[in-house]
């Protein structure tokens, strides 16, 4: 098999690859955004936690192979935006909900009383760990009805783009990490730039946790 050939065959397997990538990142955030609507506050953050090893996928097919591709680090920092800022943003969308719907009011008052009911239940020395585990699903439970009384508000999502928040001689720097095996300390640090003036997109390596740590170590007395 000639060179040329080779070239071509691998070209294509990485623009595939490419656009697995977007697809899968694309589609996993709008699972998110629907599923949001029947979950908890509660329930949330652990729910958007099965989608780290995706997010490690990209981080790391990105900055290994794809550190030149503007395209895929513009998708890396709206991926690290979304993930950083979607929980807390959909909370305080529940808690103004709540304030601004009088049919919130039961639901509202019945998760007061739940949680009132489980902090006393907790300081008991003879606490049954079941007994708390059904309060927290009935507070799970109530939390979710809150979402059902304004289920017409869409749940929305548009890319993070830096420009509107930068002035021309600024820069955006977002720091990420991602993990590259399979022990504790696999864990790679990178930074995606943003530079407003010349409306370009970058990635960096920086550290590694493991070496971090030895960095560390050998600067103590």
């Amino acid at each position: 098999m000639n060179e040329e050939v080779k070239i071509c065959q691998l070209l294509k397997m990485v623009g595939r690859q490419k656009e697995s990538l977007l697809t899968m990142i694309s589609l996993q955030i709008q699972q998110i955004l629907e599923n949001s609507l029947y979950l908890s506050a509660g329930e949330l953050p652990f729910y958007i936690k099965q989608f780290t090893i995706n997010i490690d996928l990209l981080y790391h097919h990105t900055a290994q192979y794809f550190s030149k591709d503007e395209d895929l680090i513009k998708v890396c920092l709206n991926a690290s935006t979304f993930y950083k800022s979607f929980v807390l943003n959909k909370l305080l969308v529940e808690r103004k909900k709540i304030y601004l719907s009088d049919l919130a009011t039961d639901h509202v008052i019945k998760i007061k009383q739940l949680k009132e009911v489980y902090q006393l239940a907790a300081l008991q020395p003879d606490a049954l760990d079941k007994k708390l585990v059904q309060l927290r699903d009935m507070i799970h439970d109530e939390e979710k009805s809150l979402n059902t009384v304004s289920m017409s508000m869409e749940n929305s999502y548009s890319s993070f783009d830096p420009k509107r928040y930068l002035a021309k001689q600024e820069s955006l720097v977002d720091f990420i990490y991602y993990h590259y095996g399979d022990q504790p300390d696999s864990i790679q640090y990178a930074a995606i730039v943003y530079n407003a003036s010349l409306e370009q997109y970058s990635m960096t390596t920086l550290l590694r946790l493991r070496n971090l740590r030895s960095s560390f170590f050998k600067t103590l007395p």
